[in-house]
């Protein structure tokens, strides 16, 4: 009777923790609620290409005039490759014993192509050693040269032998190359003593 009443006593108390056990059970799973991502793509501005066929041409265009345009800023330059065209045809009838016409017209079927073709070629850009007023010459006397050759042809109705065309080409790159090296070794000369100048005027003032 006495284990009777024991379990009659604990009876309540058992079910007083049904509902706490019950509660403590956690669902298994848990509502998730990710962010929702946009399906359709953004749009970004677009950027105008660069046009590099049409940029580098326009480059090339106005390299090609300036270098044309230098004629008329470089008078000595000018009158000093008319020179060596000069002094090329006095050699040439003075080897041949030439008495028609004068030096200016023999020398002229050269002058031309020169002055047609050389800017071009970069006869008349700036350089920065006596090499490279050298390798300015000899691409435009290449071409320069074997032109004037077919120019005095055409104009005599007949073409020259092919020794007067390679004599013609060397005689006037070697020519061609000497007095542009001269030009530069002047310039740079002027440009060092103007800057001694300058420096002692600075000192006494």
């Amino acid at each position: 009777s006495l284990i009777l009443l024991c379990i009659a006593a604990s009876a309540p108390c058992s079910s007083c923790f049904l509902p706490i056990l019950h509660s403590s059970h956690l669902p298994s799973q848990l509502p998730h609620t990710a962010p929702r991502l946009s399906s359709q793509p953004r749009h970004l501005p677009s950027l105008p290409r660069p046009q590099h066929g049409k940029t580098s041409l326009r480059m090339q265009e106005n390299g090609v005039v300036s270098d044309y345009q230098r004629l008329s800023k470089e008078p000595v330059m000018l009158l000093g490759d008319v020179a060596v065209f000069l002094v090329f045809a006095a050699i040439g009838r003075g080897s041949h014993g030439s008495s028609d016409g004068n030096v200016l017209l023999t020398a002229a079927p050269f002058i031309l192509p020169w002055f047609a073709l050389s800017p071009a070629l970069g006869a008349y850009r700036r350089v920065s050693s006596r090499i490279d007023a050298v390798k300015g010459v000899i691409p435009a006397a290449a071409l320069a040269a074997p032109a004037g050759c077919a120019l005095r042809g055409a104009l005599q109705d007949h073409m020259p032998a092919l020794p007067f065309w390679i004599i013609s080409l060397a005689s006037i790159s070697v020519i061609m190359s000497a007095w542009r090296v001269i030009h530069f070794q002047v310039q740079e000369t002027a440009s060092t003593l103007d800057g001694f100048v300058e420096a002692i005027t600075e000192d006494v003032d």
